[in-house]
């Protein structure tokens, strides 16, 4: 039923009605069951097997007639969606074509099977057209190899040579499409589900972006330069370089809208995100608002990118110090229908920046109610957790409750300790200033003395004491503590 119910619900209303009608003059019992249990998941009236089967079957469990229907009525709306192509407005007209490609392929080769060549060999050529227009190169290879053991073979060594011209160029470009793909998830896809990122991955990224180089230099290829610059962007980010990262992003938005035919919604998107990290890491925090807005308004409603984009935008206007939008997408992250499906740390994560939210607008006992009640990034492992325990000791530090704070601290060192392989330098730097704050009995202005050279190290946030803008350290720690020595600062200058 779980698999049902998603491909049910994602048919359009047109959809919908034309397989009710089918379905309707229809005469036997199993295709009467077919509409019935369609109808009843369409008008969300069951949600289980155990439900659906009571209602078809007089109250009786899942058996194997229900399983029956449920398999064949699945089978049919596949078969339909598939007559159907993709009708969504957010569907690239690169997918369109593939779609269309691999239909008019299966139809090629099923008249061929029937026996009727000429239809089949002008519906295989149309295809193979799009193929190549479109750099579809394992389809082309697909059909290429059709046409010649097909009608190749029946027509004669000509025919033969003349459909396997080009199968090796198709062959070396779809290795190399294929290659540069699997090079970018190997520098991107370790980093993007870590808040503390593996150093080991940036070096990793160095050689594998070596090789790119090499074999960009005569590509021609709209699908390769694609990946390319997706790797360049990413890698450039990695290794902190953000000007560059900024101007290879522009570049690339630049390509897709002169016509390439790598354009689409979801990509213009990914990389209005990617402009969004770059404007954030060097500074320009409105233009970085602008591109994740992009983002955000550009993905699909309501799927996971979507919510991801909100991220960005959350931390470019939580960095612009708007904090009444910051919540604004806050709230509107924790409605979002993507948010309590999957990996629960996706809820915790929100739930953590509104915690800091609340800090930073002066409502310290609710920020502490917020973390105390979010108990999955209480688990988490991949570094969120650290910002936890941060917001924790700041929260204490607001209250002036020196133990608990060395209680956390505790905690907060314990934690460094089992991370082996992450970059946790900064995390250090931290532990200690606050340990040598607890030293000077909770004096900012003696801390400020004693801790000069860490404060000083994290306020330039260099190498490994690198400042990530949407990691784990949402309030900026050396920031905070300026903050709060000169809050201190001016409430003595107020008494005297």
């Amino acid at each position: 039923m779980k698999s049902l119910i998603p491909i049910v619900h994602a048919l359009s209303g047109k959809e919908k009605r034309l397989i009710k009608k089918f379905f309707s003059i229809q005469t036997n019992g199993e295709d009467k069951k077919k509409l019935r249990l369609f109808t009843l998941i369409l008008e969300k009236r069951v949600k289980t097997d155990a439900e659906a089967a009571a209602e078809l079957y007089d109250g009786q469990k899942p058996n194997s007639a229900y399983s029956h229907v449920k398999r064949r009525l699945k089978d049919d709306l596949l078969n339909f969606i598939l007559f159907q192509g993709s009708p969504g407005i957010d569907v690239a007209e690169r997918v369109r074509v593939e779609i269309t490609c691999s239909k008019m392929t299966l139809q090629g080769k099923l008249l061929i099977q029937r026996g009727i060549y000429d239809e089949g060999e002008k519906l295989l050529k149309k295809a193979l057209e799009m193929a190549e227009e479109y750099e579809m190169y394992l389809d082309a290879i697909n059909i290429k190899n059709l046409l010649r053991t097909t009608l190749g073979y029946r027509r004669g060594a000509e025919e033969y040579m003349k459909y396997s011209a080009n199968m090796d160029f198709y062959i070396d470009e779809l290795s190399k499409w294929l290659k540069i793909r699997r090079q970018y998830y190997e520098i991107t896809l370790p980093n993007e589900f870590y808040a503390n990122k593996k150093t080991e991955y940036k070096e990793q990224g160095g050689s594998i972006m070596a090789d790119m180089e090499i074999k960009n230099k005569d590509n021609q290829s709209h699908r390769f330069t694609f990946w390319y610059y997706m790797a360049r962007i990413y890698y450039h980010s990695i290794i902190r370089d953000f000007q560059s990262s900024r101007d290879y992003a522009h570049e690339l938005l630049a390509i897709l809208n002169s016509g390439s035919i790598m354009a689409s919604k979801p990509a213009i998107a990914a990389i209005n995100r990617d402009l969004a990290y770059a404007y954030m890491n060097v500074g320009n925090y409105s233009k970085a608002v602008q591109h994740a807005q992009v983002s955000v308004d550009t993905f699909r409603k309501g799927m996971v990118n979507e919510l991801r984009s909100m991220e960005y935008l959350f931390f470019a206007h939580l960095r612009n110090r708007d904090y009444e939008n910051a919540m604004q997408i806050v709230e509107q992250g924790l409605s979002h229908q993507q948010i309590n499906r999957g990996n629960k740390l996706i809820q915790a994560r929100w739930l953590f920046f509104k915690a800091n939210l609340e800090y930073l607008k002066g409502d310290f006992g609710k920020a502490a109610k917020s973390l105390s009640t979010n108990e999955h990034i209480a688990k988490d492992k991949s570094g969120w957790y650290l910002g936890y325990k941060l917001l924790q000791m700041m929260i204490h530090i607001e209250e002036n409750d020196l133990f608990l704070v060395d209680y956390q601290i505790k905690n907060f060192n314990s934690l460094l300790a089992r991370k082996k392989r992450e970059n946790i330098q900064r995390a250090k730097a931290i532990s200690k200033v606050i340990r040598l704050f607890m030293r000077a009995r909770g004096d900012f202005e003696e801390t400020f003395k004693i801790a000069a050279p860490e404060i000083a190290e994290l306020s330039a946030g260099e190498n490994e004491l690198f400042w990530d803008p949407i990691s784990y350290e949402v309030i900026r720690f050396d920031e905070w503590l300026h903050s709060k020595k000169e809050e201190k600062e001016a409430r003595r200058r107020r008494v005297s």
